[in-house]
């Protein structure tokens, strides 16, 4: 019976449980005979209960087992009786008593108990009639918790080393309470505020914070995925020393309890494998919060509603908050092969009526597990999932009667927005005075709407928008009725109510919005400030925008999905001493009263809203217009940097076409510019807005003065990303996020690819094997990674998608099918892409694959029955990345492949891809690049003749066409390498070495010598000194046989630190790679007076010179060679992912900073996030990044706390690095080690 008790329990302090099996929900009332004897082991129910007040007073603490109770049942009566029953075993009554509302006492005439069915029957001195108001019941009892049973009200206990809460309503068996001298690891959660905390005796206290992770995020991806929220604001997990439950545990409703086992993990000591167990017994336990508590089952014939559900979404919904620990596949193989196992020889049916203790606790089978949720399953692939959860929020949204209350007449189960009106064109107006210091500003937005369904909502995004006005015409003109607007601040929309239904083609309807907002803020998202000091020493503000993903709203009234493409109007009132750009060109300008002037631009092309974008500022620009078609492509920036502006332009205009040349399709507008941003301002680094393009200033600037190659390579890569994202990502968009490689993806790959035709003297597909590549090989070894299609809809969802999966692994994967199809076939169906979908201009990942198939078979050049859904699809559908071993029987060579995990594991899923295997030999060259054949996937092996020559060498995958791993014994034959590819892929893996040899100082020591001896031979051919006429693989080389030669060689430290000595005198010239390396290297062995002179030195220039941006990034990279300046951390959180990565290295393995002061001094940072500027997505890749460096305990629990605190959302792959971390160094510091000494010695 669903009732909602008030629970208070009045002790000491120990453990003590309660968990009462009684009846589930009945509504109904029963016929019985009044007086007789009862012949059904169901209650009669001639009354219900509507609440329950329970007192219970004990002394555990004392060891006194006893305890007394006092319960207060408010009481209806459904039928007419002179009996009240209900259940009670154990409990010796003391006292009974029944009060009517006016609290005159009812006769009553004694009470009796039928032990078999359990039941306490009070006989009543009258006939209690129906709705003749509500009674209460007092009943004061004993009771005992030393029983034996683990059920019910028990003790438990452990061995020691040395108030008044409603609840929603529920049945009895829901009912739980703890009193203990537990602790708890908690995290609060915002928006709405729930408290998620796990508790245990205070020895456990270390191996409680995965599982407050584990519900963490399961908790918020099960309420999107069913649209419903928790009812309760905390969630507790217990953990029971002594737990009687079968199951291993029990989902009390808000108190959850389990055995040991299922809900504690230590990091330090448990492999991965064991995470397993814990996030699926919590999963399973939080669906039931839904299926079970919320919804619960008429009678017990109906369990399987409960336990088939949590049984099913345990894996599904798990598989969605937890990819890297609960597949989907894993049900066919732990559940559904145990219903078939069960189901041959199963007694009883998925709903079977039983009424008894013992039949009742049968129940709890298979049938009603495994069998349930196999059933659920073959439904939901029967009817589609997407139609299904459709089926099962509507199941939730009919039968939830908590009265929890919606925010208007329809509730929205999920992020997205309903949908039923769409926008067809905005006409948005803003006035600011950011020239004046003012920071406030109006706006005014006009949308144009259809309706696709009847609705009386209108419903968009708003966040931070005070909306002063609001109406609502239709096609006419004619005001249609608005009741009201109101806001869902968890999902931000802006809801507003109608006072009619408006119906599907009944003509278009205009919203108009009158709001005001603020561009100060500090989360450097949506329309925010800037600013630059000018040669006067004043400070000038401007306005500029940052929305992907999800801050148009933030800015505006919109509808803010990546779907929904429309077009805008826009015009922009400012001061006359500045000037307004937005994506689109100019129209006019207008003066206005009072200094200021409104600005209107052209209509856009139909884009979607996070890439609408304006700067209201006093730059200035530098500018070129090519010819036929007129196409003009401008630089901004601060006035004081116009000298940096040209190669960004002279880049810009070479790419951009190139890039319509090699995609055979033109640029949109007659315009794009480029708009340099202070670094320490722009956290996104750049941003493709449809023609008006953001950047840093340190990516878009070039002084050739005092800049290299290098420089230039990184202005031509980052406008060739933003450039290319002009066609993917803005002609054609993603349908949503899930498929956000298909803009990303294309832009990693192209900006080299393309860039490379634009710019082929910077050597740029080489660059992208050293790059990108390495970087997805890097990262996709984690068992925690995503796959490159991957659904979210939440904002910090959304944010965590922006990784190297959509940037690096998607490029790498791209370009493998580039080589497999051949690049001309490949560009062929690019080309397809493009113009079949520009119309439409919105595209899932199957656009991309038919394009690229129609092209293939056209082609010919793969077998008429392969399938590129399939074979592209085996790659961004599944996580991880294959390792392809090969075998040799004479000219027979045998091919199988495993998923690669850096930190070897077993593969539950059993992984498998459609992989291209490709060749060479001396005499065979065919298949160098292009495939010889496709590796199908689930095939145990493949079988392949190579005719070779005796003593003919073969290599596969020689130009690393493949996403697969190809071990290189790279380290001796670097000793005779001066190439720059072997040499950048080894930097990389030389520098994770050192990493995780810095704690074992024998191994460290070897280590520096070996990297010494092999770069010594590298120095010696590129000196200390720049020459004429090298290439930016030249400096890099350069800076990587310092780095590593300088570790140990006395001669390159003697070099090194008299370069400490030259700069002291003068700083200011630190740009060249060569200068900084030496720099870093010489500071970390100078004394400590000399490393802190030279720190405050470069302090004051950079106070002399704030608004330089390479000047404050290179004196910045050289300061964390010191490891002197830790109060300046927060610069780590201003780095894009790259600079961050060496800043790190460089302070942790260079300068010997440990981690655990860098978190002491991050925690101070962020803890005064509120009053400084830091991008809320930058804080979880910079713990995450940390994470590979933590190895002690102490700082395993430090890092663990301020993840808790700061980014609760990368726990759990915080704490798989952290693991893979301690294995890494249990398995291979020893063998490292003894390999070491032997190479060494030689």
């Amino acid at each position: 019976m669903k009732t909602p008790p008030s629970v208070r329990a009045t002790c000491g302090a120990l453990l003590l449980l309660a968990v009462l099996f009684v009846v589930p929900d009945e509504v109904q009332g029963r016929n019985v005979t009044t007086t007789s004897g009862f012949n059904s082991f169901r209650l009669p129910n001639s009354t219900v209960p509507t609440h329950y007040t329970l007192r219970l007073d004990t002394d555990i603490h004392k060891g006194n087992f006893e305890y007394s109770g006092r319960s207060l049942i408010r009481i209806k009566v459904v039928e007419a009786t002179d009996q009240i029953v209900l259940h009670s075993v154990r409990s010796v009554i003391t006292c009974l008593e029944l009060r009517k509302t006016d609290h005159n006492s009812i006769p009553i005439t004694g009470f009796a108990s039928d032990e078999e069915k359990e039941f306490l029957i009070i006989n009543v001195g009258q006939v209690l009639q129906p709705h003749s108001g509500i009674y209460t019941l007092e009943i004061k009892f004993n009771n005992s918790i030393d029983r034996n049973d683990l059920a019910g009200f028990y003790r438990s206990s452990y061995r020691t080393e040395n108030g008044t809460i409603r609840t929603p309503r529920m049945q009895t068996y829901l009912v739980a309470w703890l009193v203990s001298d537990f602790v708890s690891v908690e995290v609060v959660l915002p928006q709405p505020k729930l408290t998620i905390a796990t508790w245990a005796e205070p020895s456990l206290a270390h191996l409680l914070s995965y599982s407050v992770n584990v519900s963490t995020r399961f908790i918020r991806v099960m309420e999107e995925y069913f649209g419903k929220r928790f009812s309760l604001p905390k969630i507790d997990n217990v953990v029971i020393p002594r737990f009687g439950i079968a199951s291993h545990a029990m989902e009390n409703w808000g108190l959850v309890t389990y055995q040991q086992a299922f809900i504690t993990y230590d990091p330090l000591q448990d492999g991965f494998s064991s995470q397993f167990p814990v996030t699926r017994t919590i999963a399973h336990e939080y669906i039931h919060q839904f299926f079970g508590n919320l919804l619960a089952p008429k009678w017990w014939s109906y369990l399987w509603l409960n336990e088939g559900f949590a049984c099913f979404y345990q894996y599904y919904v798990g598989s969605i908050s937890h990819p890297e620990v609960i597949q989907r596949e894993l049900f066919v193989t732990k559940v559904m092969q145990k219903a078939f196992d069960v189901d041959s020889y199963a007694k009883v049916s998925m709903t079977h009526y039983v009424e008894s203790r013992p039949n009742i606790s049968q129940l709890f089978s298979s049938v009603m597990y495994e069998k349930a949720a196999s059933v659920l399953r073959m439904m939901n692939y029967a009817l589609g999932e997407r139609t299904f959860q459709k089926g099962v929020h509507y199941y939730l949204q009919k039968n939830d009667v908590q009265g929890r209350g919606i925010l208007t007449s329809r509730a929205f189960d999920s992020f997205r927005l309903p949908n039923n009106t769409v926008p067809t064109h905005y006409t948005l107006h803003l006035d600011t005075d950011v020239d004046r210091g003012i920071f406030d500003y109006t706006g005014k937005v006009q949308i144009r709407i259809n309706v696709v369904e009847a609705t009386d909502q209108i419903v968009l995004h708003s966040l931070r928008n005070v909306i002063t006005n609001l109406q609502l015409r239709n096609s006419a003109q004619l005001a249609v009725p608005v009741k009201g607007h109101e806001f869902d601040e968890e999902k931000e929309f802006l809801v507003i109510n109608l006072g009619t239904v408006l119906q599907p083609n009944s003509g278009s309807y205009t919203l108009d919005i009158d709001f005001t907002n603020s561009i100060d803020r500090n989360d450097q998202s949506g329309f925010y400030r800037s600013s630059y000091t000018d040669e006067q020493g004043v400070t000038r503000y401007h306005g500029l925008t940052q929305f992907e993903s999800v801050d148009a709203r933030t800015s505006f009234p919109c509808y803010d999905e990546p779907g929904i493409k429309t077009t805008y109007d826009i015009s922009i009132t400012c001061g006359t001493a500045y000037h307004a750009r937005s994506n689109a060109p100019l129209l006019g300008i207008k003066l206005l009263p009072g200094g200021k002037k409104i600005t209107t631009f052209a209509t856009t092309p139909r884009m979607q809203t996070y890439l609408v974008a304006w700067l209201v500022s006093d730059f200035v620009y530098e500018r070129e217009v090519l010819k036929q078609p007129q196409l003009a492509v401008s630089t901004w920036s601060k006035p004081s940097s116009a000298n940096l502006l040209s190669y960004s332009v002279d880049a810009s205009v070479r790419f951009i076409r190139a890039m319509e040349e090699y995609f055979g399709e033109l640029y949109t507008m007659s315009k794009i510019d480029n708009v340099a941003i202070k670094d320490g301002d722009y956290a996104a680094g750049a941003m493709e807005n449809w023609g008006l393009v953001t950047y840093r200033e340190s990516a878009i600037f070039f002084n050739p003065e005092t800049q290299t190659q290098s420089q230039q390579i990184g202005v031509v890569t980052i406008v060739g990303h933003e450039f290319t994202h002009q066609f993917f990502g803005n002609l054609l968009a993603p349908k949503w996020w899930s498929y956000l490689w298909l803009s990303e993806g294309f832009a990693r790959l192209y900006q080299y690819y393309v860039g490379s035709i634009s710019h082929p003297e910077h050597g740029l597909r080489e660059r992208f094997v050293t790059g990108p590549m390495q970087n997805a090989f890097s990262s996709d070894g984690s068992p925690t990674i995503r796959p490159m299609t991957y659904y979210t809809d939440t904002r910090a969802g959304i944010s965590r998608l922006f990784d190297r999966i959509a940037y690096d692994k998607s490029g790498s994967v791209l370009r493998m099918m580039s080589y497999a199809l051949g690049e001309r076939t490949f560009q062929k169906g690019l080309r397809y892409y493009v113009q079949q979908n520009k119309a439409n201009g919105v595209v899932e990942e199957s656009n991309l694959f038919a394009s690229l198939e129609q092209a293939a078979k056209e082609d010919a050049v793969l077998p008429l029955t392969f399938s590129m859904h399939d074979i592209f699809g085996s790659w961004s559908n599944q996580a991880g990345v294959p390792i392809v071993s090969v075998r040799r029987e004479g000219d027979e060579f045998y091919f199988t492949q495993t998923r690669f995990f850096a930190e070897p594991q077993e593969d539950p899923l059993d992984s498998s891809w459609w992989i291209p295997i490709s060749f060479s030999t001396p005499s065979n060259t065919a298949y160098e690049k292009l495939p010889a054949f496709w590796m199908p996937p689930h095939v145990s092996e493949v079988s392949y003749t190579i005719p070779l020559a005796e003593g003919e060498t073969l290599m596969f995958n020689p130009y690393a066409t493949g996403d697969y791993n190809a071990a290189l014994g790279l380290m001796s034959y670097l000793r005779e390498e001066t190439d720059y590819v072997p040499w950048v892929v080894a930097h990389e893996n030389l520098r994770y070495l050192k990493t995780m040899l810095r704690g074992d100082e024998k191994a460290s020591e070897l280590l520096q010598t070996f990297t010494e001896q092999l770069a010594t031979p590298l120095l010696e051919k590129y000196s200390f000194a720049k020459r004429s006429g090298e290439s930016a693989n030249d400096e890099e080389l350069r800076s990587i046989a310092i780095e590593f030669a300088c570790s140990a060689s006395e001669s390159c430290k003697s070099a090194a630190l008299a370069s400490v000595t030259v700069k002291s005198r003068s700083v200011r010239n630190v740009y060249g790679a060569t200068d900084r390396a030496l720099l870093c290297s010489g500071l970390q062995q100078a004394e400590v007076e000399e490393r802190q002179g030279f720190v405050s030195q470069v302090s004051r220039m950079l106070e002399s010179q704030p608004d330089d941006p390479f000047a404050r990034k290179y004196i910045q990279e050289v300061v964390a060679c010191t490891g002197e300046e830790l109060k300046g951390v927060r610069y780590l959180l201003e780095l894009d992912e790259s600079e961050r990565s060496n800043a790190l290295y460089r302070l942790i393995v260079g300068s010997n900073v440990t981690p655990g002061d860098l978190l002491q001094s991050l925690h101070s940072e962020l803890s005064r996030r509120q009053s400084i500027s830091i991008n809320p997505a930058t804080i979880p890749k910079v713990l995450l990044e940390l994470s590979h460096y933590v190895t002690e305990p102490s700082e395993i629990s430090l890092l663990t706390s301020v993840v808790s605190q700061f980014a609760p959302s990368v726990a759990s792959e915080v704490s798989y690095q952290l693991m893979a971390n301690r294995k890494w160094i249990e398995r291979n510091v020893g063998p490292l080690t003894a390999a070491l000494s032997l190479i060494v010695s030689v």
